[in-house]
């Protein structure tokens, strides 16, 4: 004789289904971030917010990367606490990031913006014009994308 204060399997499953379906973030998609045609994905389209939600979304990002991180290195050479404590803020500011799965979408624009400064960062080191207008290498190691 089974208890009848016990839940069947079948309502145990359809319970799961339930959690798991609350619980379930968006996962990031395949490919690279800003390489649409080489198997990759536009960023604004997956994040499905908009011209001025990704506007703004990016420009948090951007000051965010600028105050917290370092821009000579690349998002592999940074601070794990720091790369955190941006994802925290972006997350605090645009509650909706907390849907993607660690916060996919910032990590993305974290790596375009720290690329974008690395690479920047790189090209002042090992190219300073000279008053006869050839490069000086000098000694830097950086991320280069």
């Amino acid at each position: 004789m089974s208890n009848s204060s016990e839940p069947s399997e079948s309502s145990l499953s359809s319970w799961d289904e339930d959690e798991e379906s609350r619980t379930k973030k968006i996962p990031k998609p395949n490919g690279e971030v800003g390489q649409p045609g080489w198997g990759g994905y536009n960023l604004k389209d997956q994040l499905g917010w908009g011209e001025d939600g990704f506007t703004k979304l990016k420009r948090f990002v951007k000051k965010a990367v600028k105050k917290h991180l370092d821009p000579t290195r690349c998002q592999s050479l940074q601070d794990c606490k720091a790369l955190e404590a941006v994802s925290k803020m972006a997350i605090a500011e645009f509650p909706n990031l907390d849907d993607f799965d660690e916060c996919w979408p910032v990590q993305d624009l974290v790596q375009l913006q720290l690329k974008y400064l690395s690479f920047r960062a790189w090209q002042q080191q090992w190219t300073r014009v000279t008053p006869l207008g050839k490069g000086v290498k000098t000694n830097m190691r950086s991320c280069r994308g």
